[in-house]
């Protein structure tokens, strides 16, 4: 306001506040974060009033100004013209202001747009909004010539109902019954009947009707009219019609066999109400069926401890049910606050159980003996009471009144099974750990680090052992692989020396096997070794400089195994080990021997290869040619082959864009054999998201490909949800033919809807996210060329 103030002070003119405050890349149009500005100036200055007038009339609505008759005019003209030129968009926040624009000659600017289909679908739905918020009665005849016309849009269809429904003429009201009360085969979104409904429920169709209008949701992904009909319309069924929906809900069987109905939340909204309302004895009877049928089909809702109808529905349903077993149905729970019997239930039960039938007793002692609770005193002494008054009672419970002798068998187990109960709970309250005989791990390290001798190699594994052990936990950690991490390092700080000397030593003099890597072990020497170089990498890195290549190719197995078999991410230390081994050895190539024997192991053995992105620190072009070799090995599962190719693309490996280009290319062709295609669909699917200069052509042979739908949906996991950061790297144009094509092969009307927030994303909920990423990108980016595309 000040901003504006201060401009209208300084007697700018009209050609100033264009250069001002409009956009640049467009000189009609304000620039969106000075519209409040350009808004409160319109309202004080008549030249920038009659310049948004003709460019921003959406704009001018927002304004405290007073507009006249020919104002008026002059704004309702720029609207529609504007918007019949694509230069305007307007939204659901702006029509509240079209009230404003009302005036004598409304009816004659609006009919042209309304019935006429030569216009633009924008310009005619902003004319029938206008009309519908300005109560233009004489539009009446022109929306519904929209309304019925079956082949009209049906976007335009539901907005002219709507529109008729604002206007509120009762005749006109009349002739939407139909919609409301009878299917519509065109209606195939159910629009037009929520609509109609939401505008004559209840004040012109009764109760009755409306609910035996009901009909199951024809777009389950669509959250539209007629779903929020029936979300909302829970809330404005009168008081005085609550016991004929209980009744209807009652005697139709939406429950049965698991059926999705959609009616679950009117349902539930009804029983909510009816808690608290009072009802007729015949209401009372229904609505106590209908939570009885709803309890049996495992239906949960919550029950409100204070309810006024809460007891009499249990006594109720005790009168009502068959079987005294079938009381398990109103005892049980189906989560926090939906118990239908509390135990504070517990005196009034006591109570009715006198002046029942024995029918009804048994059902009530039942329900009594079921939620009992035999530390309290109360609770035994009143079901006690209740035995002696009723021998039928007593009877049936004879199992828990019968005396058991002193000295009877059965006395005697009892005893012993509470002896037996009482040593398991005090054994479970106080686990007994197992204690390590002999001398302490600290001494044992001392002892053999003493032995230790290019003659007693093991020495040195076997201190590594015992340093291992926690005896708290009575446990040892071999794959913590710091020395200086272990248990007992901080108990032997006298012999720290001894051991760094004797680490120098085992990792020369010792000749680790690399077989071992190809079996379910793992071998101490050989892990002992690893520690013993991460150890002096870490405190000694200028002797670890000096060791051979000889050295390094003895140790490469060991190296890599443990490498890849870590339960963290490596750390530069251990990043060094790997790649020192895999430079000494590059020009021989057993390293990558090493490696692609190790990885053949484990395809062979059906495990997966998650754990690439561990050796990223080795990964040449070279490694890049063993790992593709095994992509298209006999034991390599599709799974895999995505581990693989999604490591060396993530890494920008040009020998996996070739492997992949010759597979999507034999894909086009129609020479991928049978078994290729899975693997051909994958490299595609990762082509995708991987551009490079090659991107246009691929984009051209994929959209025409008949795999290119299993394509995207293989490529999804990696495309919604912020993960397509591919899209930064694609112009407008590119973007805009991948958009059009995703709203032809997967329209928004076949996307999932989720009724609750927390959910598993499918792959199509990835390919819906990743189409409006692409849109959002498209409408952020703001160009001229994005506006274009």
């Amino acid at each position: 306001f000040l901003a504006a103030r201060h401009l209208n002070l300084l007697n700018i003119s009209a050609t100033q506040v264009s250069q001002l405050l409009l956009s640049p890349n467009d000189p009609l149009k304000a620039i969106p974060m000075l519209n409040e500005i350009v808004v409160w100036l319109s309202s004080m200055n008549r030249s920038v009033f009659d310049l948004l007038i003709s460019h921003e009339p959406l704009l001018i609505l927002r304004s405290n100004k007073h507009f006249s008759q020919p104002d008026r005019e002059k704004i309702v003209s720029s609207l529609l013209k504007l918007s019949n030129d694509f230069e305007i968009l307007d939204t659901y926040d702006w029509r509240k202001f079209y009230v404003r624009v009302k005036h004598t000659s409304l009816k004659s600017q609006l009919k042209p747009f309304i019935i006429d289909r030569t216009k633009n679908s924008v310009s005619r739905r902003i004319a029938i909004d206008i009309g519908g918020a300005c109560r233009e009665l004489g539009l009446i005849e022109s929306l519904f010539q929209v309304l019925e016309a079956k082949d009209e849009e049906p976007y335009l269809r539901r907005e002219a109902i709507n529109s008729i429904g604002l206007i509120n003429d009762t005749s006109a009201l009349n002739r939407l019954m139909k919609y409301a009360l009878i299917d519509q085969p065109e209606d195939t979104d159910d629009e037009l009947k929520g609509s109609a409904l939401d505008i004559l429920y209840p004040t012109y169709i009764s109760t009755d009707k409306m609910l035996n209008a009901l009909s199951t949701v024809k777009r389950k992904n669509l959250y539209g009219a007629y779903k929020g009909f029936l979300d909302g319309v829970g809330y404005t069924i009168p008081d005085g019609e609550l016991e004929t929906a209980v009744k209807f809900f009652l005697h139709n069987n939406f429950y049965d066999n698991h059926v999705e109905n959609n009616f679950e939340s009117l349902n539930l909204r009804i029983i909510e109400r009816c808690w608290n309302h009072k009802l007729s004895s015949e209401g009372l009877s229904n609505f106590a069926q209908l939570i009885y049928k709803m309890r049996v089909k495992y239906v949960g809702f919550e029950v409100p401890e204070e309810s006024i109808n809460r007891r009499p529905v249990v006594k109720s349903i005790i009168e009502t049910i068959g079987e005294e077993s079938e009381v398990y149905h109103i005892v049980g729970s189906y989560g926090q606050g939906t118990q239908l019997i509390r135990q504070s239930d517990w005196d009034w039960l006591v109570e009715i159980v006198e002046n029942a039938t024995i029918e009804n007793q048994f059902k009530i002692s039942r329900i009594l003996w079921t939620i009992s609770d035999l530390k309290i005193a109360k609770h035994v002494n009143d079901f006690v009471k209740l035995a002696f008054r009723h021998t039928q009672i007593r009877d049936r419970y004879k199992n828990f009144f019968d005396a058991i002798e002193i000295d009877s068998d059965e006395a005697k187990k009892l005893k012993e099974d509470l002896v037996l109960h009482a040593t398991i709970k005090k054994n479970q309250s106080k686990p007994v750990r197992k204690k390590i005989l002999g001398p302490s791990p600290q001494e044992k390290c001392r002892e053999l680090i003493k032995e230790f001798s290019s003659s007693q190699l093991k020495a040195f594994w076997g201190v590594v052992y015992f340093l291992s052990i926690d005896e708290s936990q009575n446990t040892i950690n071999d794959l913590e692989f710091d020395i200086t991490k272990l248990p007992q390092w901080n108990f032997v700080s006298d012999i720290h020396d001894s051991i760094f000397n004797a680490a120098k030593s085992y990792i020369q003099e010792f000749k680790p096997e690399s077989k071992w890597i190809l079996t379910d072990q793992y071998q101490r020497p050989e892990l002992s070794g690893y520690k013993a170089l991460l150890l002096l990498r870490k405190h000694e890195p200028e002797f670890i400089e000096t060791l051979s290549s000889f050295f390094w190719e003895k140790w490469t197995a060991t190296i890599l195994y443990c490498s890849l078999n870590s339960l963290n991410e490596l750390p530069e230390d251990r990043k060094y080990l790997l790649k020192k081994c895999f430079d000494v050895n590059q020009e021989s190539g057993y390293a990558n021997k090493i490696l692609s024997t190790y990885l053949l192991y484990r395809l062979e053995k059906k495990r997966d290869l998650f754990d690439l992105h561990k050796i990223k620190a080795i990964l040449n072009e070279d490694l890049a040619k063993v790992l593709l070799r095994l992509c298209v090995h006999k034991s390599c599962n599709i799974q895999n082959q995505e581990y693989i190719l999604d490591f060396l693309l993530d890494n920008e490996s040009s020998s996996v864009k070739k492997f992949a280009y010759s597979k999507f290319r034999k894909l086009v062709a129609g020479k991928a054999m049978s078994l290729e295609v899975e693997l051909a669909i994958l490299a595609a699917s990762r082509l995708l998201i991987h551009p490079d200069e090659n991107w246009i052509n691929f984009w051209s042979s994929l959209k025409k490909n008949d795999n290119a739908e299993k394509i995207f949906l293989k490529a999804a996991n990696r495309l919604g949800f912020g993960r397509a950061r591919h899209i930064e790297s694609l112009d407008a144009n590119q973007r805009s033919e991948i958009l059009i094509w995703l709203y032809k092969h997967f329209p928004p009307n076949q996307d999932p809807i989720h009724l609750h927030f927390t959910y598993s994303p499918s792959d199509r909920d990835n390919i819906a996210d990743y189409r409006s990423q692409i849109l959002r990108s498209l409408i952020e980016e703001g160009s001229v060329e994005s506006v274009s595309a």
